[in-house]
This record gives structure tokens, sequence and C-alpha cells, in this order.
């Protein structure tokens, strides 16, 4: 394994660190507003912020595979 590819696996792994640590930090904001609004409004925000993550996972997979091949 070359060093450019050990640069894309470390980057790989900070940012799936970076994301599970953001998903964290978003479940307790989840449940701080779960205390203060109504559950409508949760869900929607929730299936907001998930989307957004799943964009960005995939956005980073597709800069993985450029850089691969």
């Amino acid at each position: 394994m070359d060093n450019e590819n050990m640069e894309i696996i470390e980057y790989i792994f900070l940012n799936t660190f970076l994301i599970s640590k953001c998903i964290f930090w978003i479940k307790r904001i989840i449940i701080i507003l779960y205390t203060r609004f109504n559950f409508k409004k949760l869900i929607s925000i929730r299936n907001k912020i998930i989307r957004k993550i799943f964009i960005f996972v995939t956005f980073q997979i597709k800069i993985v595979k450029s850089s691969v091949n």
C-alpha cells in the first residue's frame, strides 16, 4: 500500500469519527428539543439532519472512489 492510499484511509477514518461525534451530539440535541417542542417538529428536524449526513457520507465515498481510480 502506497502513501497516497494510506492518506485516503486516514481521511476516511477521521471523517467517520467526526460523523459519529456529530451523530452523538445530534442525538443529545434531539433529546433536548424533544422536551421543548412537539413530536412532529422533532421528526422533521431529525429527518433533515439524517438526510444531510447521508449526503455528506455519499459525497465522501465518491471522493475516495475517484481518488483511488
